[in-house]
């Protein structure tokens, strides 16, 4: 289990935001060597029972280390790149790739980037830049220190995406 801090959330009760804390599990293939990110947390964890029989482990970093880490990394990977690259860019392909999987609701989707509500995940990636194999690390569970909101404004943009999609077909049927 990964468990999570939310960096920004408010508890005030009109203007609650964020999820504080949220865990996931995730399942290791006991067959195959698993995802690198995972293999490094394993490893801590197993160091951790070795000490003391629990198997825990605390990660923390600071928020402007980490930053300026990956930017200058992004910039020695790609020099030529006019843009930077940020952790935003990490949290924006997270977010292509929930969504370009079908299997995932968009409250499952919103609950692992630590939203309080389904509507904000559409202000996160696009599902045509995500990866739908099996590449990426996914969770077997989510859970979050509260419920996320659903948004009518997402049903309205379903309908507008659907009816968009048929407009489309039926163009290319005439062709």
């Amino acid at each position: 289990m990964i468990e999570i801090t939310g960096a920004k959330c408010s508890n005030d009760k009109q203007n609650e935001r964020g999820q504080p804390i949220r865990r996931y599990v995730f399942k290791t293939p006991i067959t195959e060597k698993p995802h690198p990110a995972l293999a490094v947390l394993l490893s801590m964890a197993a160091k951790d029972v070795a000490l003391n029989g629990i198997g825990h482990a605390t990660v923390s970093h600071d928020a402007d280390y980490l930053y300026n880490s990956i930017v200058s990394l992004g910039k020695a990977t790609f020099s030529r790149l006019r843009t930077r690259i940020s952790p935003y860019c990490f949290r924006h392909q997270a977010a292509s790739d929930l969504k370009a999987d079908p299997a995932l609701s968009l409250q499952e989707a919103a609950q692992f980037m630590g939203h309080l509500s389904d509507y904000s995940i559409g202000k996160y990636g696009r599902a045509i830049h995500g990866k739908r194999g099996g590449e990426r690390v996914k969770p077997v569970m989510v859970k979050t220190s509260r419920p996320v909101k659903h948004s009518p404004k997402v049903d309205k943009l379903a309908r507008f995406k659907i009816a968009s999609e048929s407009r489309q077909q039926k163009l290319r049927q005439c062709s």
